[in-house]
């Protein structure tokens, strides 16, 4: 075993060499069982020494590949006062810096005879430590104790369109999670709210189902309008400027304006209320006033130039009752549109 090079200080001992028996006790009691945790611990790990790999290689000469390091840093490009340096600076970065020294802690022998030995045969460290040493991890697309294939194999696994669970580990079940708007075994069908647009030997594309184009009257409720969401669709009510309907928010997606509102350049604008009202009177007596003022006048210069007063003060009578009959009768249609 190498003196205590790894760059982690026990919590027991401030020594700079091997950990005693206790410490190792204590150690391996925090140390995690889950492969996934000892897996990406492997591949942190893997990361920070070939991090310190290549700063001990540009400390001394520059850097380059085994054949011109053994040539030009000769007995250090695998001694051991390089690994000291090397494991220095092991897991300085990475998911869970205290995972990562232990699993360094735990597998000292491994990593040593590697270093010593077996560099140029296997050259893929993390291969070689992670997956066929050690047996945390799997390759890429491959999962389980035994490192199983993926659903639709490791070149393109759940049809491209999701991931597999335990996917690079030796653990998890394999069963594909698929992407947003895909389902099935092998995330080969569209999700609902989705269709497919693509189709090929490996893969499907799909894409939302725009509800609110595709039907107009999406919506049952004639104040609310259609917004089309991922998958789905929602209905909102209307602006209140609105009357009749609207394609969209805001007072500017109005079909027609509401009482107390009128269109400027497309937008329904509120009305201040003492001259909506005016107006409106105005407007919704406008013809008969125009008709019986008129008709009054007209006909009354004719019967005071010929005299007949008689016969204006029956027209003057006629005309009031037709007026009242009217009113009446614009009253009753007020209480029925209430409801009253």
């Amino acid at each position: 075993m190498l003196p205590r090079m790894f760059g982690w200080i026990s919590p027991c001992s401030t020594h700079l060499y091997l950990a005693t028996a206790v410490c190792l006790s204590a150690i391996a009691s925090v140390y995690s069982a889950d492969l996934k945790v000892q897996c990406q611990a492997c591949k942190d790990f893997v990361q920070t020494f070939w991090q310190g790999h290549e700063n001990t290689a540009k400390s001394n000469f520059g850097g380059g590949n085994t054949d011109w390091e053994e040539t030009r840093l000769g007995s250090y490009a695998t001694s051991e006062t390089r690994l000291v340096e090397i494991m220095e600076h092991s897991c300085t970065s990475g998911t869970d810096k205290d995972q990562c020294h232990q699993f360094v802690e735990h597998n000292e022998e491994p990593i040593e005879k590697w270093y010593f030995h077996l560099q140029k045969a296997f050259p893929n460290f993390e291969k070689w430590l992670c997956m066929d040493n050690t047996r945390v991890c799997c390759p890429p697309n491959t999962f389980g104790p035994d490192c199983e294939p993926c659903p639709g194999g490791t070149e393109n696994p759940c049809t491209g369109r999701g991931t597999c669970e335990g996917s690079g580990t030796r653990e998890g079940s394999g069963a594909c999670r698929c992407q947003k708007g895909y389902s099935g075994a092998m995330c080969d069908l569209c999700d609902s709210g989705y269709e497919i647009t693509d189709r090929n030997d490996t893969s499907i594309t799909c894409e939302d189902i725009d509800e609110c184009e595709l039907d107009p009257l999406t919506c049952k409720i004639a104040s609310e309008y259609c917004f089309n969401t991922e998958g789905s669709h929602k209905c909102y009510k209307c602006h209140p400027a609105c009357h009749g309907g609207c394609s969209g928010a805001g007072a500017g997606r109005c079909k027609n304006c509401a009482d107390g509102y009128i269109q400027v350049n497309g937008t329904c604008i509120a009305v201040p209320k003492s001259l909506y009202t005016g107006f409106l009177q105005l407007f919704q007596n406008f013809d008969k006033t125009i008709v019986f003022c008129g008709g009054g006048l007209i006909t009354s210069y004719f019967f005071v130039r010929n005299g007949e007063y008689l016969k204006l003060a029956f027209v003057g009578v006629l005309m009031a009752a037709i007026l009242s009959a009217w009113k009446y009768g614009d009253e009753m249609r007020e209480k029925s549109r209430a409801g009253l």
